[in-house]
C-alpha cells in the first residue's frame, strides 16, 4: 500500500479527534486545522513508518526520558485515557518543548559518534546540557513534518526496536542501527495540531534534569 503524508495526516487527524481526545463541541469541529507551520502551536506527533516490516502510522509517547512508539507513557494527564505527548516548537529559538506545567521540559539531541542521534528531554530553566548535546533548532516543514534543522542540514527521525517491532525508541537519523538497537527504520514525524479546547496537559514522570 502506498502512503502519502497528506492522506495519512488527514485520516489521522480525524481519528485522533474522535478517539483519543474528549469530544469537541460543534464550533471546534467546524474550525479548520492549521495548514501552515507558523499557525501550529501545540501538537501531537505521529510516526508514519513506510519502510521495513513494521509499517504503521502510530502515536508517539513520552518514554524513558525521550520518545517512544507503542509504549505506555508514565504520565498523569487531564484526559486520563490518553497516551500521547503534547509538544510545541518555540517560535523564538526553535527549541522543542513539552506542553506541561512549570518547570519547562525541553528536548536535546546528540549527533556525535558517541550519541548516535540520541533524543532526550531535560527539565528546568536552562539546565546544563550533556557533552555534545544540542537544543535545536527544530522546524515544522510546509508538509507539517517535524525535523531537526541546524545550519548544516536537516535530520529526520527514525524508530529503533529490539523486540521485533512491538515497541520503538525515537532517535535522529544518521546512525543505523543506533544506540545498541537491532533495527532502525526512518519515519515521517507527522505534526497533528491540537485545537485549543482539546489541549491535554500532562505531568510527565520520566524526564530528568539531563
Amino acid at each position: 500500500m502506498k502512503f502519502t503524508t497528506t492522506a495519512a495526516l488527514a485520516s489521522t487527524l480525524a481519528l485522533a479527534s474522535a478517539a483519543a481526545c474528549p469530544k469537541p463541541d460543534a464550533a471546534a469541529q467546524s474550525a479548520p486545522y492549521p495548514s501552515t507551520p507558523d499557525a501550529v502551536n501545540i501538537f501531537r506527533l505521529n510516526a508514519l513508518i513506510t519502510t521495513g516490516p513494521y509499517q504503521q502510522n502510530a502515536t508517539i509517547q513520552a518514554y524513558k526520558g525521550g520518545l517512544g512508539i507503542n509504549v505506555k507513557q508514565n504520565a498523569s494527564c487531564a484526559d486520563a485515557n490518553s497516551n500521547y505527548i503534547s509538544l510545541f516548537v518555540d517560535k523564538t529559538n526553535g527549541n522543542l518543548g513539552v506542553y506541561s506545567d512549570y518547570p519547562p521540559i525541553t528536548a536535546y539531541v546528540d549527533r556525535s559518534g558517541m550519541g548516535q542521534g540520541l533524543l532526550r528531554f531535560s527539565t528546568g530553566v536552562a539546565p546544563p546540557l550533556p557533552k555534545n548535546a544540542e537544543r535545536g533548532p527544530w522546524k515544522i516543514t510546509k508538509d507539517l513534518d517535524l525535523v531537526f534543522a541546524p545550519t548544516n542540514g536537516e535530520n529526520g527521525l527514525q524508530a529503533c526496536t529490539s523486540d521485533g517491532g512491538k515497541t520503538f525508541s525515537v532517535w535522529l537519523r544518521g546512525v543505523n542501527p543506533a544506540g545498541g538497537y537491532k533495527e532502525c527504520y526512518p519515519f515521517v514525524g507527522q505534526v497533528l495540531p491540537v485545537p485549543e479546547n482539546l489541549l491535554n496537559k500532562c505531568a510527565y514522570n520520566d524526564f530528568g534534569t539531563n
